[in-house]
């Protein structure tokens, strides 16, 4: 790990984790609000060691909230988001070798959304695809670039088969609401029940 953050409160101004094996940064539980935080180059296992990469882990009924957060040239995902609520602006996740950010059962509170990303946000060139949700709700994107997904095969929900997906945003069994600034109105892009 880079930082492990258990039930803890923690601000964070600046900074960068990079060069790590496994989690570049790990919230379980408690709040975070970090502002210019770079998180990159973490790595997978080697030598035989079965450890998976993620440049960042939200879970645990944590609430992260983040300016300027960069995660990048992680070797596998970007974010994971388990249980948790997050918001952030500015938010930079690029070159990951699996989906740059993850979210799975999280929903929004009364004052807090599941997930936020907004102001001049950018989501590109992760393998498997930009945002995937799962089973979560209360979802909010606006003035964000997702773009430029590469081809990568996904183990499906039930284990049973890897599909080769490379979507920009794709979201299962929830509610998200899509908005373009400039405009007066939002309209809803998934409405599963």
């Amino acid at each position: 790990f880079g930082a492990m953050l258990v039930d803890s409160t923690t601000r964070w101004a600046g900074g960068t984790i990079e060069r790590c094996l496994g989690v570049g940064v790990i919230v379980e539980g408690g709040s975070l609000q970090a502002k210019q935080l770079d998180v990159r180059q973490t790595w997978a296992g080697e030598l035989g060691m079965a450890v998976l990469a993620y440049g960042m882990i939200i879970a645990g009924d944590a609430t992260a909230t983040t300016e300027q957060l960069s995660v990048s040239e992680v070797a596998g995902f970007g974010i994971v988001q388990d249980h948790a609520n997050a918001t952030h602006e500015k938010l930079q996740v690029k070159d990951n070798e699996n989906v740059g950010l993850w979210l799975q059962a999280s929903s929004a509170t009364s004052s807090q959304p599941a997930l936020s990303i907004d102001t001049s946000s950018a989501i590109t060139n992760n393998k498997g695809g930009g945002i995937f949700a799962l089973a979560s709700g209360g979802i909010t994107i606006s003035d964000t670039v997702i773009s430029n997904s590469r081809e990568k095969p996904i183990v499906s929900a039930s284990g049973r088969a890897a599909v080769t997906m490379a979507d920009g945003l794709q979201v299962r069994i929830s509610r998200a609401r899509y908005s373009n600034r400039g405009s007066r109105a939002s309209r809803p892009i998934a409405r599963c029940q």
